[in-house]
């Protein structure tokens, strides 16, 4: 996959908030414009991010999509940021009234397995919340069900030092991800954050 966006600055700044300024995460100009690529390549007409901070990462694959998505779902805690969810609505909303964008403060690792969010199946979930491996591998279980057949999962930090050995997260969550039958592709990209790429099988 060819990166199509060489700087995600210039759409994310007005929506930056001021502590989030000069992060490398942010101005590194190889992480962002990933999300915004795969918007582009994707072109997901729904989406759900779990783990939204301040929503840059959809902000970002919303951009990307030639047509903005019909529905946007964020999923998080407010651990972290309290008041994330609520910047990522607002700037999603002025940006692109037309996408209905539905936010739940919700703990990912204690939700019930009968839980039924609106919009499923989705054609794009990105998991970026707990990145403890045990907390990675329910976040995958637990969406799986919630996405399309043909859809596609991003999975966020697999450069991330996780686990008793202190490893990359990628090492911890490549050996059971690739043992299930419904995987139909799975694509690594090199970038700032390291992201795997899921697409579910028929």
């Amino acid at each position: 996959m060819r990166k199509m966006c060489e700087n995600a600055v210039l759409f994310l700044d007005p929506h930056v908030v001021t502590k989030d300024r000069g992060a490398p995460w942010l101005d590194c100009r190889d992480n962002y414009e990933w999300y915004y690529t795969y918007g582009f390549a994707y072109q997901p007409r729904s989406l759900l991010e779990v783990g939204v901070r301040f929503g840059y990462s959809a902000i970002s694959i919303c951009t990307g999509c030639s047509v903005p998505p019909n529905l946007v779902v964020l999923v998080d805690d407010g651990r972290d940021e309290p008041e994330g969810l609520e910047h990522a609505k607002t700037c999603l909303d002025g940006l692109f009234p037309a996408i209905n964008v539905i936010t739940h403060a919700w703990d990912t690792q204690k939700l019930d397995f009968g839980l039924v969010i609106e919009g499923r199946p989705f054609d794009m979930i990105h998991i970026d919340a707990d990145h403890r491996p045990d907390a990675v591998r329910h976040d995958f279980e637990f969406f799986w069900p919630f996405l399309k057949s043909g859809g596609m999962m991003i999975l966020d930090d697999m450069r991330s030092l996780a686990g008793e050995r202190c490893v990359p997260l990628m090492f911890h969550v490549l050996p059971w991800l690739m043992d299930r039958q419904d995987v139909r592709i799975l694509n690594f990209v090199n970038n700032y954050n390291c992201q795997l790429l899921v697409e579910k099988g028929p």
